[in-house]
């Protein structure tokens, strides 16, 4: 891959990256504990149990998902910083800058 290829590359995996935020925001903003809170009250015995079971679900299923993504993100950030890496700064002192200042931002 030639430095422009290289360069082009970076920044596409940097808008992935900004998707990648965007929904790590999203998954931020569910409140499974105001739910938990919010429905107690309605639920009784065996009911209130399945409840329960199925928000400590919801509640693992958003952790994994958040995992997910940070380590999507990551994989992103490496895969820049390796690109980056493959520019030769002497032949392409410009370019390289630009790759490195979007992998380490």
């Amino acid at each position: 891959m030639d430095a422009q290829g290289a360069l082009n590359k970076i920044y596409e995996l940097e808008r992935a990256i900004s998707q990648f935020n965007n929904i790590r925001n999203e998954l931020g903003n569910y409140r499974i504990q105001t739910l938990a809170r919010a429905g107690s009250g309605q639920w009784a015995g065996q009911q209130k149990k399945q409840y329960s079971h199925q928000l400590d679900d919801a509640r693992l299923h958003l952790n994994q998902a958040r995992n997910q993504v940070g380590q999507a993100i990551s994989d992103c950030k490496s895969r820049q910083r390796a690109l980056a890496s493959m520019i030769d700064p002497i032949e392409h002192p410009l370019l390289s800058a630009q790759a490195w200042h979007a992998a380490i931002w």
